[in-house]
């Protein structure tokens, strides 16, 4: 028997955040240029900065530092870019709100899975407008070990009160997105409108992979 279109044929429905929901990738990418410009006098190198999208900022910037203090003093500096350009720079991919907004009516178990911090999170699901359209958030401040590790996928699940399986869906942009939710054990949707193109993203291993936000919506529908 066929579910009815208002009810999710998920147990789960979990997203990222930054490249997959909300179009964050040109302020990575200038944040980036600007803190690079300031503490190293040149650019370093945005697209292998891009790779590294969906991993938390502090571990990022301590590869890049010779210190703990210096990594300190890039975090500043990135973060300060950030908080200037980010409302002016950040929106929503063209046909996600209204993903959302189908998974809200038809009351999907959701919740947002992202290595970003907990403050700039809500400011970036606030310009996108889906503020109140997740049950729970995990952030990188909720978690000890951040993707790829399973652990913010499975703290996500127990916050819904839900079990890892095959009928929880995790979608994400990013190899650590996959990596995560492969090893929680739940169907993972890569997304290639984000920061990896699509050869990155099929060598990621989703279990299915998506080229556009119009395609996601028969996915979430269980088609």
């Amino acid at each position: 028997m066929t579910r009815p279109p208002s009810v999710s044929p998920w147990d789960a429905v979990l997203f990222d955040l930054d490249g997959t929901i909300a179009d964050t990738i040109p302020l990575i990418l200038a944040c980036y240029r600007e803190m690079m410009l300031q503490h190293f006098g040149h650019e370093g190198d945005p697209e292998a900065w891009r790779t590294t999208v969906g991993r938390p900022l502090p571990l990022m910037l301590r590869e890049l530092a010779s210190s703990d203090d210096e990594a300190l003093d890039l975090r500043h500096t990135y973060k300060r870019v950030q908080a200037r350009m980010h409302d002016d720079m950040v929106r929503a991919f063209d046909g996600i709100p209204e993903i959302v907004g189908r998974e809200v009516a038809r009351a999907s178990r959701r919740a947002i899975v992202t290595s970003k911090g907990a403050p700039m999170t809500a400011r970036t699901m606030a310009v996108c407008g889906i503020s109140d359209a997740f049950d729970v958030v995990v952030t990188a401040d909720h978690v000890e070990r951040p993707k790829p590790d399973p652990e913010p996928v499975h703290i996500a699940l127990d916050r819904l009160g839900v079990p890892a399986s095959e009928r929880v869906v995790f979608v994400g942009d990013s190899a650590h997105d996959m990596e995560a939710g492969r090893a929680a054990g739940v169907t993972t949707v890569g997304v290639t409108w984000g920061a990896l193109g699509r050869s990155a993203m099929e060598s990621a291993n989703p279990t299915l992979l998506v080229d556009r936000v119009g395609d996601l919506a028969p996915v979430l529908d269980g088609a």
